[in-house]
Parts: structure tokens; C-alpha cells; sequence
């Protein structure tokens, strides 16, 4: 069995240099050939044979094991299926190019840079883009410092509450599409909520819209990644015209509705938060199931590269409990999980006052009914102003279960339940 596991960062890298730039007349066919086979061998978990082409400062900016690890995960996660464009361009002294394959679960797009020697000088990944065309009562809006791509979601009155909605973790446009079928469950809620009297924010995510910001931050956080463009939002909640900035709620799904918590302490004005699929475990741990369970059921894995792929999880697993400040941990630097032990739930629960809505699918085979859903009711046990729903049948999506393979599962188009969209709308308008 494979399950979908949302890469948490691309490798990627920042051009530097002031070569001269290469011919206009230049063959770049004999690029894109050697393109493909590279984005290929990195999809396929064999991203070691492509280390010896690297330059010497790539080499220095993504260490062996970084590059490994990550061609790893996207090996056992989403398994590759084909080829699916491949196009190229001139920048500066390099030939970029960008190879669109096909996984069993998501589209990926690799996108590398060549020395005209063929030397690899810059590599990363993200989720094929999307711009979703504008809805009725769809505005077109930018969020924070580096303008993402937003959309305010307005109901047919004036004076609405607002809520703000924020992806799970990985490369995520606003829609949140997860899965071949296209499914789209933070534009479900933007239209549920619509239908329902209640307007929505939603946004790129800043990896999604630009990956080359990650690469700017050595010290990365996850202030950097959603954070600081919620902050953004929250503070300039009252130029949105149309709603009711008095009435503000923040939504998160799987990753986001870990962090809404946090975003509570931090914004008195927040009204309430709601957690769709979030947990107040930390991430690590939660990945460190998922992963063990995956390497366990995948069939065409032998005993001996299960044995290795899990030893190369305790050693990822490892640097984040030492705290080990030079190590990448799943691909992303050590700040970046100690960011997230900083602001996840039982850090920040004290400073919590606002009201809180815990949803949770009982077929979720991401974030678990047994243990998240039951940790949260732990931590909270003290709180009288904590509404919890569990759903049964309901996937991670807030969809129904079809397949006992996630991926599969995502891969049939759905759409979040009715009953799911009542119980948020109900709540908001009773708060």
C-alpha cells in the first residue's frame, strides 16, 4: 500500500554569479532529454546517481543525504507514472528546464538548471500550478509582503463573518488540490461557506507561488512558510470590504489546523479557530508513524530496503531530538522544527481564550480519531468553550471513504460532506 505524504519542502536553490550569458542559438533539445532521466531517477529514489553532476555549490547547498532523503520520500509516498511535458528556457548563463511528470496521486513538476557543460546547478520541485479561474462573488486580492495570488469569497449580503482559511503542509495553491481527480477541499469550503452567509480568504501558499523564497531563508520557519502571510491577513482584515472584520475566524486544515492555536494566542481579534484534521502532537511524530506504516506495506520493497529506509528515518528522526542545529531533518532545517515546538497546541493552550471548533473524519488515515482527536479532548478537558465532531466515514478531505489506500482514495472526486459545511456555518453564526 502507498499513502499521499505531502513533500514538507522542495529542494531548491538561488542563482548567483555573473557568467555571461549563454548563446540565444543554443540546442536545447539534448537538455531536455537529460532532463527527463534526471526527474525521473530523483522521483524514482535513485536521486544519488545525479550527486556526481551536481556543481560544487549545489553540492555545498544540498548535502548528499538532504538530496536522498527527499528522492526517498517521493519514491515510497507517490510512486511515478509517466512523463508528462518538458520545456526549457534560457536565464542567464544556465538552461532551465521544467519536466511535468505524472505520480500516482499529484503532478510534480521538476524544474532543473544546467551549465551548458551539463553540470546540475539548481534543482526543485512543486506541485504543477494552477490558477483557478474567478467564481461568482469571487474578488481577486494579493496577501502579504510577496503579493500571493488570493481570493476574497463573498456571500450575496453585506456584513458577513470572515474566516480565514490556511492549507496543510507542502506546496499548496488556495484550492488545496490534493489527488489526480482534482479535489478541492479549501474551495469547498470557500463555496460552502458562501452558500451559508459566510465570507472567506483564501491564498497561494509562499512556496506554491514563488519556491525559490525558501531558499533565502537558511533558518527557515514556519513563520516563513504560513504564519507571516496569516499575520498579514489578520492585520489588514479591515480593508476587505463586504464583511464584518469584527466577526474574524481562522480555519486550518491538517498542518494549518495545527498552527490555528497558536494564531488564537497571538490575535486577540481572532473571534474563534477552527481545526479541520489538525493535531496537537507534534509533526514529527505524526510523520514518523505515517512513514513507518508506509515502508511496512509497500509489497515491492525487500526486507533489506525496508530495513534500510527505516533506518534512515530514525536517523532524520534522531537530529530533530538532539536538536541538531547543522541537520535537515526530512529535508528541512532543524529551525524549521524548532519553530513548530514552539508554537504547537500545548505551548501556546494557556494563552488560548476563544472558543474552538475540533473536527475530525473517522476514516482519516493522516491525522488518527484514536490518537489526535483523543489528544486534543485531553489537553482540553478543563475547557467548557471546546466544540468536537467526528464524522464517520469521513476521509482526511472531509470526503467519503471509498478505498483503504489514501491514494486511491484522493484520487476519486469527491466533495467535503454538507453535513461538515452545516456544522462549521453553525457554529460561526452562534459565535
Amino acid at each position: 500500500m502507498k499513502k499521499h505524504m505531502i513533500i514538507l519542502l522542495v529542494l531548491m536553490v538561488i542563482f548567483t554569479g555573473c557568467a555571461a550569458k549563454i548563446d540565444e542559438n543554443i540546442d536545447r533539445a539534448p537538455y531536455e532529454e537529460k532532463a527527463e532521466t534526471d526527474a525521473k531517477l530523483f522521483l524514482t529514489g535513485e536521486a544519488e546517481k545525479l550527486y556526481p553532476e551536481f556543481t560544487d555549490t549545489l553540492a555545498r547547498q544540498i548535502p548528499l543525504e538532504t538530496l536522498v532523503n527527499q528522492s526517498l520520500q517521493f519514491s515510497i509516498m507517490n510512486q511515478y507514472v509517466q512523463t508528462l511535458e518538458v520545456s526549457s528556457q534560457l536565464i542567464d548563463q544556465y538552461i532551465v528546464v521544467d519536466v511535468l511528470s505524472e505520480m500516482t496521486s499529484s503532478k510534480i513538476n521538476t524544474r532543473i538548471s544546467y551549465t551548458t557543460d551539463g553540470k546540475i546547478a539548481g534543482i526543485y520541485f512543486s506541485n504543477s500550478p494552477l490558477t483557478p479561474a474567478l467564481l461568482p462573488g469571487e474578488e481577486e486580492i494579493k496577501v502579504g509582503e510577496h503579493e500571493l495570488a488570493g481570493r476574497l469569497m463573498l456571500p450575496d449580503h453585506d456584513g458577513a463573518p470572515i474566516v480565514i482559511l490556511i492549507a496543510g503542509s507542502g506546496s499548496h495553491g488556495m484550492d488545496e488540490i490534493i489527488g489526480a481527480a482534482g479535489n478541492a477541499p479549501l474551495r469547498d469550503l470557500a463555496l460552502g461557506l458562501q452558500d451559508r452567509g459566510i465570507a472567506t480568504i483564501r491564498y497561494d501558499k509562499r512556496f506554491y507561488s514563488d519556491p525559490q523564497l525558501a531558499a533565502q531563508k537558511p533558518q527557515l520557519t514556519i513563520g516563513d512558510e504560513v504564519l507571516d502571510d496569516v499575520d498579514w491577513i489578520i492585520e489588514h482584515i479591515e480593508s476587505y470590504q463586504g464583511v464584518d472584520s469584527s466577526k474574524l475566524f481562522v480555519l486550518g486544515h491538517s498542518l494549518g489546523g495545527m498552527l490555528v492555536p497558536d494564531i488564537a494566542a497571538r490575535h486577540s481579534q481572532v473571534k474563534g479557530i477552527i481545526s479541520l484534521a489538525g493535531s496537537p502532537r507534534k509533526l514529527e511524530d505524526i510523520m514518523e508513524e505515517q512513514m513507518i506504516a508506509q515502508i511496512e506495506a509497500a509489497t515491492e520493497m525487500t526486507a533489506e530496503e525496508k530495513e534500510s529506509q527505516l533506518a534512515v528515518l530514525e536517523k532524520n528522526m534522531a537530529s530533530i531530538r538532539e536538536q541538531d542545529w547543522a541537520s535537515s531533518p526530512f529535508g528541512a532545517p532543524y529551525s524549521y522544527w524548532e519553530s513548530l515546538h514552539q508554537v504547537y497546541a500545548p505551548v501556546v493552550v494557556e494563552r488560548i481564550t476563544q472558543p474552538m471548533l475540533i473536527l475530525q473524519g473517522s476514516a482519516d488515515q493522516q491525522i488518527f480519531a484514536d490518537r489526535d482527536y483523543r489528544a486534543w479532548k485531553e489537553l482540553l478537558k478543563d475547557r467548557d468553550n471546546i466544540t468536537y465532531k467526528l464524522y464517520e466515514g469521513l476521509n482526511h478531505l472531509f470526503m467519503k471513504k471509498i478505498y483503504d489506500d489514501p491514494v486511491e482514495d484522493y484520487n476519486i472526486p469527491g466533495h467535503v460532506e454538507p453535513e461538515v459545511l452545516d456544522d462549521i456555518a453553525e457554529w460561526i453564526h452562534s459565535h
